[in-house]
């Protein structure tokens, strides 16, 4: 059973969620994660007002092993984000929920893929839309080389709602001592050194696309938001059984939370590249912050491979 859900963890953890948890090993998978975070007084570049952004996320992985090569993924995600999308203007509210369904296979000693299927309302939630319904899918190939050294590759794509978006996925996790790093370009770097056996310091980049249908009019027009949200920080995180705690303190990197017109698309996103994007923005940019997080995590071991 061990051996069926291992492979799998790392995909869950950064497809699935707003945060992208650090992996120390192959050896452990995160069923639940409670993650609060904020972001205090970003001024708006126009010189009028700020917004503070305040993030909640609830993340559950629920694994079903069916055989030693094989396993069913589950699970569900529940992110609330407030912050104010104009200046002068009272904090507005998105939430996203969403499920996950997919499935691991191991083909090989070295060789396994995860597949994820990943509907989700993403929306300010004060009534239905079509609009507020998105949904993704993704692939992830790991390659093992050494018990220290793995190679990922893949891609993910998700109907936004600024158009259709692709990301593909390139990562490779190497450790070595006390030191280790783990990426997956370009959602995420983690570089991180073990301080004690409870203990250790790390860096970490994030980076999120993710857009939300605005059911409330603003300006007598239906909109959406368009938010990229890079974070770069250092942490320490702390070990306590099956429980780890995790504080980081950083900032935002590029960072901007765009309204526009419902329906005004670009013709394809590849990442950071935007394809046909003549969209006209309907609010102003406020601009990059500090940052903290703080983090709760409920950890199963699942043994060395």
């Amino acid at each position: 059973m061990a051996n069926a859900i291992r492979p799998f963890f790392i995909l869950l953890l950064s497809l699935s969620s707003a945060c992208i948890t650090p992996v120390r090993s192959q050896n452990y998978i995160d069923l639940l994660r409670i993650d609060y975070s904020g972001s205090p007084g970003n001024a708006f570049k126009s010189g009028e007002g700020n917004s503070t952004i305040r993030e909640w996320l609830v993340d559950a992985n629920v694994p079903v092993p069916v055989s030693k090569n094989q396993a069913i993924l589950t699970g569900f995600q529940f992110e609330h984000i407030r912050a104010a999308l104009y200046p002068q203007q009272d904090a507005f509210t998105v939430k996203i929920l969403g499920l996950k369904l997919g499935l691991n296979q191991r083909y090989s000693e070295k060789w396994s893929g995860t597949y994820l299927l990943l509907p989700k309302f993403a929306s300010d939630l004060k009534r239905y839309e079509g609009a507020d319904f998105q949904l993704g899918v993704a692939a992830l190939f790991k390659l093992t080389q050494q018990a220290n050294l793995h190679f990922k590759f893949g891609a993910m794509y998700n109907t936004d709602l600024f158009g259709p978006f692709v990301t593909p996925l390139l990562g490779i996790y190497f450790q070595r001592g006390k030191w280790e790093i783990n990426t997956l370009l370009p959602s995420m770097v983690d570089l991180n050194y073990q301080l004690a056996p409870a203990l250790k310091f790390g860096l970490r980049f994030n980076g999120m696309v993710k857009s939300f249908n605005l059911n409330t009019a603003f300006n007598g027009m239906p909109q959406y938001l368009a938010r990229v949200n890079n974070e770069l920080g250092g942490y320490l995180g702390w070990s306590f059984g099956k429980i780890h705690l995790v504080a980081l303190l950083g900032h935002s990197v590029g960072r901007n939370y765009r309204t526009y017109a419902r329906g005004d698309q670009i013709n394809l996103g590849i990442s950071a590249l935007k394809l046909g994007d003549d969209r006209t923005q309907l609010n102003a940019d406020f601009k990059d912050g500090m940052l903290y997080k703080f983090s709760i995590l409920y950890r199963m071991e699942t043994g060395a491979r």
